[in-house]
């Protein structure tokens, strides 16, 4: 076969084009500082990095419902933890007025004192949060203690019993509530019994079974109070993983997309070598093809 002129011309634009493309590649890799910018870089490297950024992206909104798990843990074991000190007032006021020395002018100023911590006990039952009132259970947009009578003989409630879940990885849940009925029926009525055998004088019920309310209310609040811990304690080591995950995630993003720099300056020179061999040899091509034509 008889190679023309116009076949090595040819052939020399050709290999001058795909010199130029690589020359742009690595030109574009050094500016970008990224190896993959496009699929037809590395299709099986940006395959795992959407697959990784897919991972992130679940990862953030995991940790966004953990942190928001996490305060509303924090508001209600707060409003919990005072219902523990005022019930602890409320049994050294129990000690106090079974006490047969006790006068019932007396009782009758504990008894006040009581009522004193049931309308704070409401007030805690009613606290809102971001919004939504903590101990409603999923009736979260109205507040679920009514008391009924002044003084209030009773106290209803509104709420439900549901519960409030976070998702804080695939296929886990987490509860971040404790609902209302759960938390304080016992000790709303415990309070109102309480005040009542205060204002009759009935120190029996006081010794008896007053202090044993109060004491299986307690218990029960502690109870509650290890739930919720257990429940921080998860969410803040499932986030913990979370991060930990992502900073992997971050260091493969870096070793599949990221340019070796140094590799990168050398493959930039050693093509502009190669480019300028090229353009050499172009030129060279077309002053023999010239000189071709004239003689």
């Amino acid at each position: 076969m008889r190679i023309t002129s116009r076949i090595m011309m040819d052939r020399a634009l050709s290999n001058f084009t795909s010199v130029q493309a690589k020359l742009a590649e690595f030109q574009e890799q050094l500016s970008t500082g990224k190896r993959i910018r496009r699929p037809s870089d590395d299709p099986a490297g940006m395959t795992r990095a959407l697959a990784i950024r897919r991972n992130q992206r679940m990862s953030t909104q995991y940790r966004r419902d953990i942190d928001a798990g996490l305060s509303r843990l924090t508001a209600t074991e707060a409003g919990l933890g005072s219902v523990t000190d005022l019930l602890q007032r409320a049994r050294e006021l129990a000690v106090a007025a079974s006490n047969d020395t006790v006068g019932q002018t007396e009782r009758a100023q504990m008894a006040a004192e009581v009522q004193g911590l049931l309308d704070e006990a409401v007030t805690i039952g009613n606290l809102n949060f971001a919004g939504q009132y903590l101990f409603a259970g999923h009736q979260t947009t109205a507040a679920p203690f009514t008391p009924v009578g002044s003084p209030a003989t009773a106290v209803t409630y509104t709420g439900d019993t549901g519960v409030i879940e976070r998702d804080v990885s695939v296929g886990v849940r987490v509860t971040v509530n404790i609902p209302g009925d759960q938390a304080f029926g016992g000790v709303l009525t415990t309070l109102i019994a309480l005040r009542d055998a205060m204002q009759s004088g009935d120190t029996t019920t006081l010794r008896t079974s007053s202090l044993a309310d109060l004491d299986a209310e307690l218990d029960k609040g502690l109870q509650i109070r290890g739930q919720l811990a257990s429940a921080t304690r998860r969410l803040e080591g499932t986030r913990d993983r979370l991060e930990q995950a992502d900073i992997a995630e971050k260091q493969q993003l870096t070793e599949i997309e990221d340019a070796d720099i140094v590799e990168t300056i050398v493959n930039l020179n050693a093509q502009q070598m190669v480019y300028e061999a090229a353009l050499a040899s172009a030129a060279r091509g077309m002053s023999m093809t010239l000189l071709n034509f004239l003689s």
